[in-house]
């Protein structure tokens, strides 16, 4: 088998807000999220357990980022002591965050009594007037909210939106013209206006502002433009619709997403219904889209607090549940972001490709028999769709069972079109032929691959190093792994496929100069340090070679590799280069 376990992995916009939201007192960073496993623990309350036993049994859930179980002892805590106006605070925007908002509204109250101006707590209270029908109760209530933060957005659409609703045409004027200074975002932002003018009642000014909004590439939000896409086709202006569908083809790279935009574009197709058809579901979307222009702020909960608060104004905001699961997983909370998903219902569009999402996080979690019965049942439900069995190849690569990833991968293949050929899927396979000793199936599949993507450095790299262990095409080799390097300068193992193939080519000086500046980017790498070693003895610098041998034997290298520097230890390089 041709030693190349070390370089089988390869890694593969919205506008930001200078003022994210900022919970107080939840930790940066918190312990032992990368692996989510300890967000599954849910700790029993000990008989006779102290509000104070119950705030630090809290504290380490939170810590292990369990919010579930931290809100639950904090809510405990805080019956045993419901004078900590800090406690109560925590509590409820823990709450908040995690979305269960039927505990996080009595306390939302009891912060506002206490802090009259706490955004959050009044935003809370502000939707669950609106969930009600309570019109006036939510404008009273967002009195309160101001323009600080993420509200420098969401409190003039939300005044606009309510004044919509009372038909009070200045007033709508009025918040609009709140939105002033954010011309970032201004053709974003057009998409809610022209919603708020509609329901308003001016058309003219709708179809203005929709149009802004269609004619700039900035905006990228995939539920705006099927917002504006919507507008057009019940407006009669399929044209425009068309062409919002087709300019987010092109800049998207889910099929998914795509397919769905362009839904309903057949000139025979019935006018379909407003996607945004109530002030409450106007303001959701307020929400829903703060929530997406925060999301940049990875170790923000801000996102996640307006991701929920849209839908619990709109349940059937299923982007939102989305949006959500996409957080979680950024979070490195695995189990609450497939519980977000599997509460998209099955009918839903996003139902099936979601369902890739839950597959990966169950691999993550190490439930590979779990995740890979989800992928096959995803293969055999969309048989037009190659991305299953590709996660299903990479599952199996990733386990080191190659025989079935070339299999999985094949039946990816089988299922591509033109439109839809990644140069990924070839270079796995070509690895997963590799390793099973399928050499020209392999040696066709990196050559598709840069077919694809040229000058692609981690499919040049395997291909180059695999030819240097074949002892062929070595004056090839060497310019692909020239333009390698050249891409990806920083990557040890690829520097050090050039410098090795400087070794075979007998320019000792240039492999020795490479395969160091290899052994600074990957000191630990048992095969540079080997490398590096040859090189040196070849150079003459025979106690330095013994000194790498000797080290790569301490870097735990693979098992047929040990007798092979042993005896060069013991007896040096043969006069000759040979294949080693």
């Amino acid at each position: 088998m041709i030693r190349l376990a070390h370089r089988l992995a390869a890694p593969l916009a919205a506008a930001v807000l200078a003022v994210a939201l900022q919970l107080p007192g939840a930790p940066a960073r918190a312990a032992g999220s990368e692996g989510g496993a300890a967000e599954t623990t849910r700790a029993p309350t000990p008989a006779g357990a102290s509000p104070y036993g119950d705030y630090l049994a809290g504290v380490v859930a939170e810590q292990l980022r369990d919010n579930g179980a931290a809100a639950d002892f904090y809510l405990r805590s805080l019956k045993g002591d419901p004078g900590n106006n800090a406690l109560l605070e925590r509590t409820f925007l823990l709450l908040a965050v995690e979305g269960r908002f039927a505990d996080a509204r009595p306390l939302a109250e009891k912060v506002a009594a206490r802090a009259p101006q706490h955004q959050l707590a009044r935003l809370v209270l502000t939707v669950d007037a609106l969930r009600g029908g309570a019109f006036e109760t939510a404008e009273a209530e967002l009195e309160f909210v101001g323009r600080r933060g993420p509200a420098r957005i969401a409190e003039p659409l939300m005044r606009a939106w309510l004044a919509a609703e009372a038909g009070e045409v200045g007033a709508v004027q009025d918040a609009l013209g709140g939105l002033e200074g954010l011309e970032r975002l201004t053709s974003r932002l057009a998409v809610h206006e022209g919603l708020i003018q509609e329901k308003l009642g001016d058309e003219a000014a709708a179809l203005a502002a929709m149009t802004e909004a269609a004619d700039d590439t900035s905006v990228t939000s995939f539920w705006l433009l099927r917002v504006a896409k919507n507008f057009f086709l019940r407006h009669g202006d399929s044209a425009r619709a068309e062409a919002i569908a087709e300019a987010f083809a092109e800049r998207s790279d889910s099929a998914s997403l795509v397919a769905l935009m362009r839904r309903g574009l057949e000139p025979a197709a019935p006018v379909p219904a407003p996607l945004i058809d109530s002030t409450a579901k106007g303001v959701a979307t307020v929400l829903f889209d703060l929530a997406q222009i925060l999301s940049s702020e990875e170790s923000s909960d801000g996102p996640l607090f307006y991701a929920h608060l849209a839908l619990w104004l709109d349940p059937g905001l299923e982007e939102a549940r989305v949006l959500i699961g996409e957080l979680l997983q950024r979070q490195g909370r695995p189990v609450a972001a497939i519980e977000a998903y599997r509460a998209i219902p099955a009918d839903s569009p996003y139902h099936w490709s979601v369902g890739l999402r839950i597959a990966g996080e169950l691999e993550g979690l190490e439930r590979d028999e779990q995740a890979a019965a989800l992928l096959r049942e995803l293969a055999g439900a969309r048989p037009d769709r190659f991305e299953p069995w590709f996660e299903l190849g990479n599952l199996h690569r990733a386990d080191e069972r190659f025989e079935e990833a070339a299999e999985a991968y094949d039946a990816a293949v089988a299922r591509l079109t033109p439109e839809r050929t990644p140069w990924t899927l070839f270079y796995f396979r070509g690895i997963a032929y590799e390793r099973t000793d399928q050499w020209d199936k392999a040696e066709a599949d990196f050559n598709r691959a840069l077919e694809l993507e040229p000058d692609q450095p981690y499919v040049l790299n395997y291909l180059a190093y695999s030819w240097i262990e074949q002892d062929r095409n070595l004056d090839e080799a060497q310019k692909m792994l020239e333009r390698a390097v050249a891409a990806r300068p920083d990557d040890g193992y690829i520097v050090d496929s050039l410098g090795w193939v400087y070794y075979r080519l007998q320019q000792y000086q240039e492999a020795v100069e490479t395969l160091e500046k290899a052994i600074q980017l990957k000191p630990q790498d048992p095969v540079i340090n080997d490398h590096l070693g040859d090189a040196y003895w070849r150079t003459g610098r025979k106690r330095e070679a013994r000194v790498q041998w000797r080290r790569a034997l301490s870097l735990d290298p693979e098992a047929e590799e040990i007798p092979k520097i042993e005896r060069k230890l013991d007896s040096g390089l043969p006069a000759e280069p040979q294949n080693i």
